[in-house]
């Protein structure tokens, strides 16, 4: 997460496989909110429109909520 809050001061901007592999360690880490928030800047601020792999790892990672009962996260 540090490198990409460089990336984001610093350049290059990220691009749509930079996104997956933040996702990505969000979800090997299990930090959903800061994985929702990834998302939600991806689309809003860069203006990446999610590919199916981005909503691969995002359904994986509501997918853990659910079946760990963490029911705030997911």
């Amino acid at each position: 997460m540090e490198l990409f809050h460089q990336m984001r001061t610093c350049g290059p901007a990220p691009n749509d496989v930079t996104f997956i592999a933040i996702l990505s360690a969000c979800a090997h880490a299990g930090l959903v909110r800061e994985g929702r928030e990834v998302l939600t800047f991806m689309k809003q601020h860069y203006k990446i429109v999610p590919r199916v792999e981005h909503h691969a790892i995002w359904t994986a990672m509501l997918g853990a909520c659910k079946m760990h009962k963490n029911y705030d996260l997911g």
